[in-house]
């Protein structure tokens, strides 16, 4: 294969690949614009795992997004306070006002309900996902408490601290031995 041959290889790959970003990016933008409602990263993330089947970071769709507000697919807009009001479940939601994303055709879609998305709710602190609690979320690990008075405590320590430095002796001699 030639220099010129595999050139022209990787400018054709090149064009399919820009073609099929351009393809799903248009995908996207007709899905966002299907729900009526401006959408957070978030919810944009489970609206293209609905169209690709594929969970993407959210470092990579919020990449993706900022490629589609340049292309003019789609417009970004803060949170207003009424929105805030219904993330925060009738009270205004703590922290600072989220990023919305809007169809470019219609930029001063309000969001009028909580769930835009299939299978997305906001909580009412922020606006991550829901998601369950660990099991041991919150629990205080138990600690090893030592029993005895303070000179077999130290003896004790000793004893071990020896013990371990036998070992690493014997594992000394036996690389220099080697």
């Amino acid at each position: 294969m030639t220099d010129i041959t595999r050139q022209r290889n990787l400018e054709k790959a090149r064009a399919r690949r820009s073609s099929l970003a351009e393809t799903r990016n248009l995908e996207l933008a007709a899905a966002i614009e299907k729900t009526g409602q401006p959408l957070t990263v978030n919810e944009v993330r489970v609206l293209n795992k609905k169209l690709t089947g594929r969970l993407v970071d959210q470092s990579a769709i919020r990449a993706r997004l900022a490629r589609m507000v340049q292309t003019g697919l789609l417009v970004t807009r803060p949170e207003t306070d009424e929105e805030r009001i219904l993330r925060g479940g009738g009270q205004t939601a703590r922290g600072t006002a989220g990023m919305y994303f809007v169809a470019a055709s219609k930029p001063k879609a309000r969001r009028t309900v909580e769930i835009a998305v299939d299978g997305h709710r906001f909580d009412h602190a922020s606006s991550r996902r829901l998601h369950r609690p660990r099991k041991n979320a919150g629990l205080p690990r138990a600690k090893k408490v030592q029993t005895g008075s303070v000179d077999e405590i130290i003896a004790r320590q000793i004893s071990e601290l020896q013990a371990r430095i036998d070992e690493l002796r014997k594992l000394q001699t036996g690389i220099k031995n080697s």
